[in-house]
């Protein structure tokens, strides 16, 4: 008599239970590797710590790659929220906040209360609660029972209390003097859509180069995405990656924020002016500006770090804009300029993006909001209106310069423009305000476009 064949329950049970035991394998290591980022004594930047960490080790495959991303991205994004539910478990949620944000008044206090709580027999519950708050649809895991009522305790404060608020979307409340300028600046009503939307990830908003390919590009784009367009903007939601399409390997369409963008659009340059974008970057805002010119006048791109001035160069090449000029600069002293600038004065337009917080992208590096808590922005103040001053030297008599920043914060804003205007009274400001999120699903930047005197 053969033995009977396991049954296709059997098979199933079997399945799921080598399936159950993949994942608790892969979040005992997610939690290894959450440890060493938070033990790390640089504390990288996330997304490139985690690039370099698991490219260097082969048994890293991209499925991997794309789990242990999204596991430390969400502890980056909700791990301020998680380490005040495992304290609340034991108090009430406004004692657990106050005791929380006292222990992690700045970002050194943080790491550890954080490194402490992945050392513990919390852990695992740390990352489980982390993963549980960015899917709200899914119900709480038996596992994560014992937390239900920290959970209740702090969704109902939230619903009451700004910093509960901010706890529940991840934000330590250290920053609530920062939001509470949107509030001042907008309506409480765009504050809170504002915290609200730190729990979620803007899409991937990309740029045409040439209008020309807008049907080739939005054909191949349709065939993996879900699209949606805005303002001249390209939002492209989907799991392909994008950088194997024939739309980016031609250079027919980068990637850009729809805020960034935005900012590009505050210079409002015309074919045969001559622009500076000062601090270029890889180009993005060079390019952009590039494209409303049509290869006639110039953009001349600047930075400190050559080795971005060559990633200019690459990405110019590919799209076909041959009118982008590079050169180092520090930002020191004002730019020497070319001949054909100096001959007419000066530049048309001067675009300053300069360094700063980058508060404005806690949607996309949450880690930032982390790294960067109880920063003394004092020396970076000085160093965005020293390049702010250097740079408006370069502009000629009539011409435009639009200050820019990827962060909310008002003393990298509003304040700098103040003080620039102060000190420098042949320019007067045409507009100021903050661009992107709430209003926008996208990053938030900050926008200024001031004017100088014509003789």
């Amino acid at each position: 008599m053969s033995p009977k064949k396991p049954s296709s329950a059997y098979h199933k049970e079997r399945q799921n239970k080598s399936s159950d035991n993949r994942t608790a394998n892969q979040m005992r290591q997610a939690l290894t590797l959450w440890e060493e980022w938070l033990a790390d004594e640089k504390w990288y930047q996330l997304d490139r710590w985690l690039k370099q960490t698991l490219g260097k080790n082969k048994k890293y495959g991209k499925r991997d790659r794309l789990f242990y991303g999204d596991v430390l991205f969400n502890a980056a994004r909700f791990g301020y929220l998680a380490a005040t539910l495992i304290k609340g478990q034991t108090l009430k949620a406004e004692e657990a906040i106050a005791h929380f944000s006292t222990l992690s008044s700045n970002a050194s206090r943080l790491k550890q209360q954080l490194l402490n709580i992945a050392r513990s027999n919390k852990g695992q519950d740390f990352l489980a609660l982390c993963q549980w708050r960015s899917q709200p649809e899914n119900k709480l895991p038996t596992e994560l029972q014992p937390y239900f009522g920290a959970l209740t305790k702090m969704q109902e404060y939230a619903e009451n209390n700004r910093a509960g608020l901010f706890v529940w979307n991840g934000i330590p409340v250290n920053y609530q003097p920062n939001i509470e300028t949107l509030a001042h600046h907008s309506s409480e009503s765009e504050a809170n859509a504002f915290i609200n939307a730190q729990s979620t990830r803007p899409p991937l908003w990309l740029r045409l180069n040439h209008a020309n390919k807008h049907h080739d590009v939005i054909s191949e784009l349709s065939e993996f995405y879900s699209l949606e367009e805005n303002d001249g903007a390209i939002a492209a939601s989907g799991q392909r990656g994008i950088f194997g399409l024939e739309s980016y390997q031609k250079g027919w369409v980068e990637i850009q924020d729809w805020a960034s963008q935005q900012l590009a659009k505050r210079v409002k340059a015309t074919p045969g002016q001559k622009v500076w974008d000062a601090c270029a970057g890889g180009g993005g805002k060079t390019q952009a500006i590039a494209s409303t010119l049509n290869n006639k006048g110039a953009v001349w791109a600047t930075d400190i770090r050559e080795y971005k001035l060559a990633e200019v160069k690459r990405r110019a090449k590919l799209a076909g804009f041959f009118n982008i000029r590079t050169a180092p600069w520090k930002g020191e002293e004002p730019i020497k300029q070319p001949k054909e600038i100096a001959n007419d004065g000066g530049f048309d337009w001067v675009l300053v993006d300069a360094p700063c917080s980058s508060s404005g992208t806690w949607r996309r590096n949450p880690d930032a909001k982390l790294r960067n808590l109880g920063e003394d922005l004092s020396p970076l103040n000085a160093l965005q209106l020293q390049i702010l001053t250097q740079a408006s030297h370069g502009v000629k008599n009539g011409g435009k310069l639009v200050y820019g920043t990827c962060s909310f914060f008002e003393e990298e804003n509003q304040h700098i423009i103040k003080q620039f205007l102060a000190s420098n009274t042949q320019w007067s400001l045409e507009s100021e305000e903050l661009i992107g999120c709430p209003n926008h699903n996208s990053d938030t930047l900050f926008a200024a476009v001031l004017s100088k005197q014509a003789n």
